[in-house]
């Protein structure tokens, strides 16, 4: 088997998935495929001649792709999910019917959280009404009184239990889902509280934690108020629910992955550290003390399912330089999945974790093929025809080279991410691969220079001060630059939720057209290759030969479309004055 983690994440995702939304058992549906399998090999009929667009001839490549191990590994594997996440959401639901009054003993393992009705933290469990089975859950903790616990203090509480709201509109917020995705439970609101011991948690924890914190004040400390908050969403991933103006207008252009921490942060860290140990200590050494650094970042960040990713796909890949080993990256990032999911299965329903590996997967998977057609465009005129990347100077062309790079990158991320957004947020956002494009060249000197200030602050607070005159300009031009375009209100369309088949077709034609490229970029091709190319040079013959009738064919489509689909006369519209916001009620004789 080739790569293991890889087929093991498969198939613990497919009985995850198969336990969060099926209500038959899996065993079933796997009793009823190999009941299937037996009868068509009864069956079996002589061989038939396969015509050139046969559907056969191309399901004979998953034989050898679904080998016998690799059918038995996410067999097994997908049963095993299915049974914990069976078992374990038994066991939540169990607590979200029967916890009302609540006596827990557990360690607070989150900062302060203000609120304007009290303080919020994150407590893990320890003991939950004399019972001791609920300890690798949590639970959000609401304090109105002012109190002085801290993270890593070990206390005693009485309360009641808040259950989290489920959605409760078509397309709306899930709480429920959102914190099961953290193994958070609910809420409690306190009545009494009692700390039975200081620092009973993990002391490498709290360390980090109190690391964190006084990097947190002096970036507060050094910069203005917007500024800081940015820097440090940015550095560490930590962002304040009250800045959502902020948070708002960058998520509306696409940017707002620039505050949680992934590999691009990683990715500079470990530049910079690497190559100063490497001039120290040598290569080998210079190595380990880099995977020491970044999991000590990890543990002083906020630690997301997307940083994790990162810092474990870069760790695995520093280890194999130290073992003169080829890392595969596929393998390594399945890795890290599989430990994310045997750690909580309803992380899967996380859209964060959903972002982030389909971004990779999507980097993975075209970026190769988008810059090789990005430096392959050919501007043709009746005098010239020539490349777009022919370039005289140096200096110029490697720029031209970073920009096709980073528009590579930016689209082979969208070609996944792109669906997803739009199910999930119904827009698509006009000034994205601008967006993305300007902030390639702002936020590698952002994050350098901003960790360079952090180090000197540990000595001299007035040389930071200084040295942040340099960075000020640079964040203050993002966030001037993400509110102008939100508050134009040219910055997205809004587009209704595509249905579930409409994505799985979509995602089939885009792996179609990778797998038709990628034929014709390959210098050595195969024989199925070349029948691919065949197949494609067949098609545009076919297509000049019946253009006409093809394109008369789209356009009545087109006009039977929108004369088909129109607002039903029964439509009714409610606004509904909530207090706070406008509610939109629709309303018709179907719904």
């Amino acid at each position: 088997m080739k790569r293991p983690f890889l087929v093991i994440s498969i198939g613990y995702i497919i009985g995850i998935v198969w336990g969060l939304y099926c209500k038959c058992n899996i065993a079933f549906l796997y009793g009823a495929f190999y009941l299937i399998r037996m009868m068509a090999l009864l069956n079996k009929k002589k061989k038939i001649k396969i015509k050139v667009f046969s559907v056969f001839r191309y399901i004979k490549y998953l034989k050898i792709i679904l080998k016998k191990d690799v059918i038995l590994t996410i067999i097994i594997f997908s049963l095993l999910s299915y049974y914990i996440t069976i078992n374990l959401n038994r066991n939540i639901n169990k607590m979200y019917t029967e916890l009302k009054d609540v006596h827990l003993t557990g360690v607070i393992i989150s900062n302060e959280i203000n609120r304007d009705n009290g303080s919020v933290y994150k407590i893990k469990v320890e003991n939950l009404n004399d019972n001791c089975n609920f300890s690798n859950f949590f639970f959000l903790i609401k304090i109105k009184d002012k109190t002085d616990i801290k993270y890593g203090d070990k206390i005693e509480i009485i309360g009641n239990y808040t259950k989290p709201q489920e959605q409760r509109n078509y397309k709306g917020f899930n709480y429920q889902k959102f914190l099961r995705s953290q193994k958070i439970i609910g809420t409690i609101n306190v009545s009494k509280i009692k700390r039975i011991e200081h620092n009973k948690y993990n002391l490498i924890l709290i360390f980090t934690n109190n690391l964190f914190l006084n990097i947190k004040s002096k970036i507060e400390t050094i910069f203005p108020k917007d500024i800081s908050k940015i820097l440090i969403g940015i550095l560490t991933g930590y962002t304040d629910s009250d800045d959502n103006n902020i948070l708002e207008s960058l998520k509306e252009i696409n940017i707002s992955y620039i505050l949680a921490v992934s590999g691009m942060q990683v990715t500079y860290l470990v530049t910079i550290t690497n190559m100063i140990y490497k001039k120290i200590f040598g290569k080998k050494v210079g190595i380990i003390l880099t995977i020491i650094t970044i999991i000590i970042y990890l543990l002083i960040i906020e630690k997301t399912p997307s940083s994790i990713r990162a810092v474990m796909m870069v760790s695995l890949s520093l280890g194999a330089k130290i073992f003169h080993r080829k890392n595969d990256i596929w393998n390594s990032m399945f890795l890290s999945l599989l430990f994310l999911l045997i750690y909580n299965p309803f992380i899967l329903e996380n859209m964060s974790i959903i972002l982030s590996y389909s971004s990779i997967i999507g980097i993975l998977t075209y970026n190769k093929i988008i810059f090789y057609l990005l430096e392959h465009i050919r501007i043709n005129n009746k005098k010239h025809r020539y490349k777009i990347n022919y370039i005289r100077t140096i200096r110029l062309k490697k720029f031209v080279d970073y920009i096709k790079k980073n528009i590579a990158l930016f689209i082979s991320v969208n070609i996944i991410i792109t669906p997803i957004t739009i199910m999930y947020n119904n827009y698509f956002s006009y000034w994205a691969i601008i967006s993305s494009l300007l902030l390639s060249f702002f936020i590698g000197p952002i994050i350098i220079i901003g960790c360079v200030i952090i180090f000197i602050s540990f000595f001299s607070i007035s040389i930071s001060k200084i040295m942040a005159f340099i960075l000020i300009p640079l964040i203050e031009f993002i966030i001037s630059y993400s509110s102008a375009v939100h508050n134009s209100n040219l910055d997205k369309a809004i587009i209704t939720t595509p249905k579930i088949i409409t994505i799985i077709i979509y995602y089939f034609c885009v792996l179609l057209i990778k797998i038709v490229i990628s034929s014709y970029m390959k210098n050595n091709k195969t024989q199925t290759e070349y029948r691919i190319m065949n197949t494609i040079s067949f098609i545009k013959i076919k297509m000049k030969q019946k253009i006409k009738k093809m394109i008369f064919v789209s356009v009545l489509s087109m006009f039977i479309i929108n004369f088909c689909i129109k607002i039903p006369h029964d439509l009714r519209v409610y606004f509904i004055d909530v207090g706070q916001r406008r509610q939109y009620f629709n309303r018709n004789t179907k719904k």
